[in-house]
């Protein structure tokens, strides 16, 4: 089996979390980076760097105390 490069499983972590939004499995707040990587079955340093790429995207709002916000209504309004 061939392993993507770190860049592309970024990549395609951050389409599947999109997906994830889109589809309703993740509203409001995100799990955190711990239960996101175990669902996705990735480790947190692909988490983290996924999550900035949405959060560079406006898919997310930055992380509060709370976590990430979802913000599936930016779908669309930049490429990706």
């Amino acid at each position: 089996m061939t392993s993507l490069p770190a860049s592309s499983l970024v990549e395609t972590v951050a389409n599947k979390i999109k997906q994830m939004i889109l589809s309703g499995s993740l509203v409001n707040i995100l799990p955190g980076e711990r239960e996101l990587g175990h669902r996705l079955s990735v480790g947190r340093e692909t988490i983290r760097k996924a999550l900035a790429l949405l959060e560079r995207d406006a898919w997310i709002a930055p992380p509060t105390h709370q976590g990430s916000e979802a913000h599936p209504e930016n779908y669309g309004r930049r490429n990706g």
